[in-house]
């Protein structure tokens, strides 16, 4: 019998709307304002001279991007069959950069809402990622809660850079706290490249393909070596848009080296494993519990090797819609994941997605 597979695309992107957001900023009667274009420009390590691949998406013929539209994007769904999208921000994630603290407050909260109106409401099969200001703990948290339980949000971003201390630090602890209590997920976007030592670098395709994997892998290191999935029980993490490879160097840097530096934790707050458990052990069995989670887009090389050493559900499919990809790339490696023999019988073909499909272990957000 041929099961019905649901494919659900884990991590595209919209394009912001500055208008449309600025109508839901919550300071305008008080005189405030957004800047039209809401968030920081891009990183300037990203500007390039480059070329998309041929056919890209919302690309004008001078290879600018150019906004889809909840329509757009609607097209895009029913071209490649996908059942639901995770949409997440695209200047949004830059939120982290910006220095006014109750600009980012009121950014955070008009972009939640502008998402949620825009598209979530447009049709059901949109599931949104809510932006939280980093910068302050409590506006942090009442952001999660409005987008979380008001506004239906799927999760939460916290951009791997760009963002005022390391994501394990102990201000963003009751973030976590309260994301655990709630059942929302955390989801860590690579992306921006600020303070990793690239600024030398003079060829940004460099910049670019390295730059999302090594910030992921440096959270990875702080959330999980402060112990917040200990701390937190409920907590749930995704790792998106680096490829599987970092995380494979992570499991195994990371194994090296506690067991030669083993931390002393003289407060009690750092990861402590126990005699013979290593590292990647302890990655692997939040992956077997259902709390972490790693984007792939589907056509890596060595896809096959990285479900070897972290089993095939450390990994979900993610689109990147629209940026630099078009409809041939997309069902090329969907129809590639669904032939996969890594990926086995119980767990329906294509599945690294961002939904359980009914098993009981699988990283579930939907």
């Amino acid at each position: 019998m041929t099961q019905q597979i649901k494919i659900i695309d884990g991590d595209g992107h919209i394009f912001e709307d500055g208008e449309g957001i600025a109508r839901h900023f919550p300071y305008s009667a008080a005189g405030g304002r957004l800047r039209s274009g809401v968030f920081p420009l891009n990183s300037h390590i990203q500007y390039s001279l480059t070329r998309t691949p041929p056919g890209a998406f919302a690309t004008t013929p001078d290879g600018r991007f150019q906004n889809p539209g909840p329509e757009g994007w609607l097209e895009f769904m029913d071209q490649v069959g996908f059942d639901y999208a995770v949409l997440f921000p695209t200047a949004g994630q830059r939120i982290g950069r910006i220095v006014d603290r109750d600009y980012a407050v009121g950014a955070a909260r008009a972009y939640n809402d502008w998402l949620a109106e825009t598209y979530l409401r447009r049709d059901s099969r949109f599931k949104g990622i809510a932006l939280v200001p980093m910068h302050d703990a409590d506006a942090a948290l009442a952001e999660l809660r409005h987008a979380y339980t008001e506004l239906g949000m799927c999760g939460v971003l916290f951009p791997a850079t760009g963002v005022h201390l390391n994501l394990g630090a102990k201000p963003y602890w009751p973030v976590y706290a309260e994301a655990a209590r709630l059942g929302c997920p955390v989801v860590v976007h690579g992306g921006g490249h600020w303070d990793l030592g690239m600024e030398t670098m003079n060829v940004s395709t460099g910049a670019n393909a390295i730059g999302h994997p090594m910030s992921l892998a440096i959270a990875l290191a702080e959330m999980v070596l402060n112990n917040l999935f200990e701390r937190f029980p409920g907590l749930r993490v995704a790792y998106l848009e680096g490829g599987p490879l970092w995380f494979l160097m992570a499991l195994e840097r990371l194994s090296r080296s506690y067991e030669a530096g083993t931390p002393i934790n003289p407060r009690g707050e750092l990861l402590h494993l126990p005699e013979g458990q290593t590292v990647a052990d302890y990655i692997r069995a939040l992956i077997q519990a259902g709390r972490l989670v790693v984007g792939i887009e589907g056509g890596e090389s060595d896809l096959a090797y990285a479900i070897k050493v972290a089993g095939e559900q450390a990994f979900m499919f993610s689109s990147d819609f629209p940026h630099e990809v078009n409809t041939q790339t997309i069902r090329k490696e969907i129809s590639e994941l669904r032939e996969r023999e890594e990926i086995s019988d119980d767990v329906p073909r294509g599945r690294p997605t961002l939904v359980s499909h009914g098993a009981r272990t699988a990283f579930s957000i939907l």
